[in-house]
């Protein structure tokens, strides 16, 4: 009876030494419960969209996105030879296995995954409302955003929307994707027309998803609704064309008053003529003029 006593003793002391109660990391069980939680949570997407923090491959928006859109276009041809990849996307020849493109749509869908479970997870928190709706719908906003340039980029796709999903997800239509992306921005809506100065540089605002949400009408071929949302953007006094044209390309005006939702890529350690001003030069180029006869 003594030795069988012992034996359940240890048995119970060793359950409870082995339980985890991590205290010295982030995990997913004493994470999203506070109000700097929520806005992690929904910082994290932004992150995902430029270079600073997602290592490699680049953010969504560094290079490779819209280097693929303007190669398929007639409006740029590809000056990197070391990207043939590219040049088969120029020329509607790729194959299954195209670095570019898997690129593309693996920082997608993690930003995406970022998206959906701040969705989930913001709501349970006890913080300010307020505060708590606005994050919601950034997230809301970007996830439209994403799934916008992945819809119009691959057509049929998959539409991950909750946290957890089966690891390979069917494709949804066109049309449930196009539905979502408008339940998105429409929730965004709801969003500040500004914030204050310092406090929200780069945030998703009422204009940006209106703006955004247009663009997904025109695309629809939704004329009326389309033209309702620009001119609710204009007359919004949130936004202003310059003067002169050249001054929208200025690195000193960059996220100025004509800008309705950018993205930031820092100047790269002081190497900002580089990063800034010379990567359009060095992945693309306009086609050759003809010589004049």
């Amino acid at each position: 009876a003594i030795l069988l006593s012992l034996i359940i003793m240890t048995g119970s002391s060793c359950k409870k030494f082995l339980a985890e109660d991590p205290k010295n990391v982030v995990a997913i069980t004493n994470y999203y419960q506070t109000e700097n939680d929520a806005i992690s949570a929904v910082n994290a997407i932004y992150a995902y969209l430029n270079s600073t923090s997602t290592g490699s491959p680049a953010g969504v928006y560094h290079s490779t996105f819209w280097v693929i859109a303007g190669c398929a276009s007639d409006e740029m041809i590809n000056k990197n030879v070391f990207k043939p990849d590219i040049d088969r996307i120029s020329k509607f020849v790729e194959t299954p296995i195209n670095n570019s493109l898997e690129e593309t749509w693996t920082m997608h869908y993690k930003a995406i995954t970022l998206a959906n479970i701040a969705i989930a997870r913001i709501p349970l928190i006890e913080m300010d409302t307020v505060l708590r709706a606005r994050l919601i719908n950034e997230a809301h906003f970007l996830r439209g955003l994403l799934y916008f340039d992945m819809v119009r980029m691959f057509g049929k796709i998959p539409l991950v929307l909750q946290e957890n999903e089966p690891l390979t997800p069917e494709s949804a239509s066109v049309d449930d994707i196009y539905n979502q992306i408008i339940t998105d921005l429409v929730a965004a809506k709801d969003l500040p027309d500004n914030y204050p100065p310092g406090a929200g540089r780069g945030r998703a605002t009422k204009g940006a998803a209106k703006a955004i949400l247009a663009k997904v009408y025109l695309t629809l071929g939704k004329w009326q609704e389309c033209s309702d949302l620009c001119k609710e953007v204009i007359t919004s006094n949130q936004y202003a064309l310059w003067d002169d044209f050249a001054d929208v390309f200025k690195i000193a005006n960059r996220g100025g008053k004509e800008a309705i939702f950018s993205v930031g890529f820092g100047d790269a350690g002081g190497a900002i003529i580089f990063w800034e001003a010379g990567q359009f030069n060095v992945r693309l180029l306009p086609p050759a003029s003809p010589k004049p006869t």
